[in-house]
């Protein structure tokens, strides 16, 4: 049998990770098997192997690999108009493009509890710590400006965002696709709205 090229080696890869993120998406990290992955790839089990060695390893390299639109934006500068709008643009890519709504399944919904230093566990916690610096560099920005409506502990506001947005994104990604977005936009104006920010 001929040697596959770089070229070859380097798509049955992506092949494999995109079957790992559907099949721990829809069976489970826990359920989930070489096996189903090699399957649903159109791989053998023997070729999961020889990339990534372990369940394990797939998945840390599924999450090293895929970053959610959040992700992108957590350290961009920007005042509190411009930030809140880029968070919700983000948000809305998450449950739509259907990569990055399989890593929050993932995340959020297919993992059981794993101990803190699961990879998972370290993903969301990264996550959060993101969407708080995210939250507190912009509300900064509305304290500088005088923009709070009476006084406000700018990281525990930060801190409590960061938590909703989180269980935002986990309820918008069970909803029904076509309905996800409305549900997540509705709901994410709904909570920007009563913040006593003018």
């Amino acid at each position: 049998m001929a040697r596959k090229t770089a070229h070859e080696t380097a798509l049955t890869r992506q092949k494999l990770l995109l079957a790992g993120l559907d099949v721990f998406s829809e069976k489970g990290y826990s359920s989930a098997t070489l096996e189903m992955v090699g399957v649903a790839a159109g791989c053998s089990r023997g070729a999961v192997y020889w990339h990534f060695g372990s369940k394990e390893k797939l998945l840390q390299v599924l999450l090293d690999e895929h970053r959610l639109p959040i992700e992108e934006i957590a350290s961009e500068a920007g005042d509190w108009n411009d930030k809140v709008a880029r968070i919700r643009d983000a948000f809305e890519q998450m449950v739509k493009e259907p990569h990055a709504r399989q890593l929050c399944d993932i995340l959020l919904h297919k993992s059981e509890r794993c101990d803190e230093s699961h990879a998972i566990s370290m993903r969301l916690d990264r996550l959060r710590n993101q969407m708080y610096a995210s939250y507190s560099s912009a509300l900064q920005s509305c304290a500088s400006q005088g923009r709070f409506n009476g006084s406000v502990n700018v990281p525990r506001l930060a801190s409590f965002l960061a938590v909703c947005s989180i269980g935002l994104i986990f309820e918008s990604v069970r909803q029904p696709i076509e309905r996800a977005n409305d549900y997540l936009a509705s709901s994410f104006d709904l909570l920007i709205a009563s913040l006593p920010i003018q």
